[in-house]
């Protein structure tokens, strides 16, 4: 006897075959519950046939998945890889496609269109984020039913190349990119941090790459000077717990557009009555960063790779090394200009901890890319993993040997609460 079975299942089975995790989710919806844990979720889950299921790329078996948040725009883009032959997946607002035979170290990115929207419009998702699969369905604000639906064939699109690669290529695709152009951005950090010689830290080396090259065509260095300073610094970042694979051809291409393009920093000193000229000074500083104000407190800050910090004692240094003629009369003219000028300081998110060498998520419980601002930060120390030799074996001797075990769990409770923005009952 044969038992036939249903499309839903068809879909699962065809998932994890091919390197994905399929997991439950409720019925309509797609917001996963207790079931789904990044990355650490549970493999080959029951799934029933009265339940959703979400499907995220596993590491290590290099897939991902294409996640286009614009049906009507990216229409012409999955009919494309329908006609290839590949799986489409048509969702309620856009489009999924999941993608394999990817080689490096698979993150999630997020892609923007600035002339379409403000907003990230791609995202690729890694092995801490899911999809929902195929004939799911969910409730949408009106109440109707709306499913999850492959457009396209069962073959899901072998992409055969480095990850970094595939990012590249699907930016000239999508006409997307993956970091806001003509913002306030911290492109001056990472030039700060190749003149220093220090490797990019964790989901930097795109940006960061490209800026080494443009600093090096800046300071009138040839492209095979450039090339040679690069590399050192590439070696260097090879040897850290940063590094995501990304191959040393990537890196060539990179400085090889700049020098084609003759990319230069587009900077200089600004000039005015005197050759100093304020508002130009603190319209340059806006334009080439992360900067934020407090006008209650009058305190400036800097996104400094994902953590605020205030700069308005270290500014003063800073422009004054640069413009010696500066008087305390303009410095503080200046810091005017910028209070108004910059943003109001941003909703930090508490979940998200700033390492040396990256970002820490106290959800996913993994180290992450992302734009937003974290809610606390440790700049001068990695971020390691929970492992029996990073134990550290003195402190903990020294905090519980002597006390009762009955108080253990406060004193815990308080060692969390030290890294956690969150009110703990247990403490008072």
């Amino acid at each position: 006897m044969t038992v036939e079975i249903s499309n839903k299942d068809h879909y699962i089975k065809l998932f994890r075959d091919n390197g994905f995790n399929c997991f439950p989710i409720p019925l309509n919806q797609k917001i996963a519950d207790y079931r789904y844990n990044a990355s650490r979720t549970k493999l080959n889950q029951m799934i029933k046939e009265n339940e959703n299921f979400g499907y995220i790329p596993i590491s290590g078996m290099g897939t991902a998945i294409i996640d286009l948040d614009n049906k009507e725009k990216y229409h012409s883009f999955a009919e494309h890889m329908i006609k290839e032959g590949y799986m489409v997946i048509e969702t309620p607002n856009g489009w999924h496609v999941p993608v394999s035979g990817l080689s490096g170290n698979i993150s999630k990115i997020e892609l923007f269109d600035y002339e379409f929207q403000s907003k990230k419009i791609i995202e690729i998702q890694g092995s801490d984020h899911y999809c929902v699969g195929v004939d799911s369905q969910i409730i949408d604000e009106s109440q109707k039913i709306r499913k999850y639906e492959n457009k396209g064939t069962d073959k899901i699109w072998n992409a055969s190349m480095d990850f970094h690669q595939f990012i590249d290529e699907l930016c000239v695709q999508c006409r997307v990119e993956s970091r806001r152009k003509n913002s306030r951005s911290s492109y001056k950090n990472l030039r700060d941090r190749f003149n220093q010689g220090l490797p990019p830290t964790k989901g930097t080396s795109n940006d960061y790459f490209f800026q080494s090259a443009i600093q090096c065509n800046t300071d009138g260095f040839s492209e095979s000077e450039a090339l040679e300073k690069i590399r050192i610094i590439y070696d260097k970042w090879v040897q850290t717990v940063a590094y995501s694979e990304r191959p040393w051809s990537n890196i060539e291409s990179k400085v090889s557009e700049v020098y084609e393009k003759d990319i230069k920093i587009e900077t200089g000193r600004p000039k005015g009555s005197g050759g100093f000229d304020r508002t130009a000074i603190a319209v340059e500083m806006i334009s080439n960063r992360y900067l934020y104000s407090d006008v209650t407190t009058h305190e400036i800050f800097e996104n400094r790779d994902g953590f605020l910090e205030r700069i308005n004692d270290s500014l003063k240094r800073e422009l004054q090394t640069k413009y010696p003629e500066m008087e305390q009369a303009d410095y503080t003219s200046i810091l005017f200009k910028l209070e108004g000028l910059a943003q109001p300081i941003p909703k930090t998110n508490k979940n998200l901890k700033v390492f040396k060498n990256g970002v820490y998520d106290s959800i996913s419980h993994c180290m992450i890319e992302t734009e937003e601002i974290a809610d606390m930060g440790f700049k001068n120390y990695n971020y390691l993993l929970p492992t029996k030799e990073n134990e550290p074996t003195k402190f903990i001797e020294i905090i519980f040997d002597n006390v009762p075990q009955s108080e253990h769990p406060r004193i815990k409770a308080g060692l969390k609460s030290a890294l956690n923005c969150y009110l703990d009952p247990r403490i008072s």
